[in-house]
């Protein structure tokens, strides 16, 4: 139903919903429920038509208060003052949204991208047709459009957070890197305790190599809930690369779909393809999903 106040001019118009306001917000509650749910800009083409949307309501809003008793040009440059105004505020407002979402990287003028991917077999790009078709090797030849990257490699199939930890070599001055781990973990059942401080010590020894190096930390391969056991898992590396201003990324929306992974009984890159590892659409779409985390900014002070 909607209800208006005709004593203003405009009138004022909103809408009222009626029924039991509380049923509606334990709707919208159990709708935010997952901070791993987080909806993020699919496109940066959506950002833009949101800002010419709210800048047209803003000149709008404008209008109708600004002073007609102005002469021609004084009026002219306060409207020129007042859209530079919103679209700065606007733009501004934008930008702090995607330093929340996304990382945010400085790509060099002086030398190629330095990237770190650490991981397990998912690293390795396993079960994909050839290990370029991997989320690595799709990730890195997506980067490499905008300019030279240097990619560096930590991985091992079937290991757990621990021995990835005590055998990555972590390079000097990178650009970004990029942690996915945690799925062996909740297969071998790692205790908690245990995985957290040593995922931790991982983002840490990466840190230590590079000091605000921009992390992407993504989340195990499976199902929320059920029978993976993976969401405390998922809670400590979402928890501990917060902490440490990255970014985690979940997978939960990805691996349910059945054209992302197997079929099983084929020979592939690394061997005999499973059904649960991904297969070349799968790694597609992870490359895609972690590609749009990123964002490329200017140096700070340029």
């Amino acid at each position: 139903m909607t209800l208006c106040n005709m004593n203003r001019f405009p009138p004022i118009c909103f809408a009222h919903q009626s029924g039991n306001s509380e049923g509606f917000m334990s709707g919208a509650r159990r709708r935010n429920r997952s901070s791993r749910e987080t909806l993020l800009p699919q496109n940066r083409a959506v950002i833009a038509v949101i800002v010419l949307v709210l800048f047209t309501v803003g000149v709008s809003a404008y209008a109708l208060t600004r002073d007609y008793g102005l002469d021609p040009a004084e009026a002219a440059a306060q409207d020129k003052i007042a859209a530079e105004k919103f679209v700065q505020a606007e733009a501004d407002r934008v930008a702090e949204l995607d330093r929340k979402l996304n990382a945010q990287v400085v790509r060099p003028a002086d030398r190629p991208l330095r990237v770190l991917f650490t991981g397990d077999s998912l690293t390795y790009g396993l079960y994909a047709s050839t290990q370029d078709k991997g989320f690595r090797g799709v990730m890195v030849n997506e980067l490499s459009k905008q300019g030279p990257v240097e990619a560096a490699a930590s991985e091992r199939s079937g290991a757990g957070a621990g021995v990835v930890a005590s055998i990555v070599d972590v390079p000097d001055n990178l650009d970004l890197a990029i942690v996915e781990l945690g799925t062996n973990d909740v297969g071998g059942q790692t205790p908690i305790p245990d995985f957290t401080a040593t995922y931790g010590a991982l983002l840490d020894k990466i840190r230590a190599k590079t000091p605000g190096v921009p992390l992407i930390c993504v989340g195990t391969w499976g199902s929320a809930g059920g029978g993976f056991g993976s969401d405390p898992y998922n809670n400590v590396i979402e928890e501990q690369c917060t902490q440490r201003d990255g970014k985690f990324v979940t997978m939960y929306k990805l691996y349910p779909r059945e054209d992302y992974r197997g079929p099983a009984g084929l020979e592939k890159f690394g061997g005999i393809s499973d059904d649960f590892h991904p297969n070349d659409e799968g790694y597609r779409a992870i490359a895609d999903t972690l590609l749009k985390r990123i964002t490329f900014v200017q140096p700070t002070g340029a």
